[in-house]
C-alpha cells in the first residue's frame, strides 16, 4: 500500500505528506491519499517504537508458547 502511493506520486511517502501539508490537496483523491499516507506513517512509527511483538498460534496465547519477533 505504501509502495503504491510512492509509485503513484513518484516520491517517498514522507515527501508526499510534507508536500501536501505545504499546499492544500488539489483533489478528493489526493486528500484521501494524504489521509492514508499519514495513517501509514503513524502505524510505522508505532511499530518502530515497539520493542517486540508477540505472535501466538491457535487459541492458546500464553507467553510461554509465543514467538518473539524483533
Amino acid at each position: 500500500m505504501i509502495r503504491d502511493l510512492e509509485h503513484k506520486y513518484g516520491m517517498s511517502i514522507e515527501d508526499f505528506v510534507n508536500m501536501v501539508r505545504r499546499r492544500k490537496p488539489r483533489s478528493l483523491e489526493e486528500q484521501t491519499d494524504f489521509m492514508e499516507a499519514t495513517f501509514y506513517l503513524g502505524v510505522l512509527k508505532e511499530l518502530s517504537n515497539t520493542k517486540s511483538i508477540y505472535i501466538a498460534k491457535g487459541s492458546d496465547i500464553s507467553v510461554r508458547k509465543a514467538v518473539v519477533v524483533r
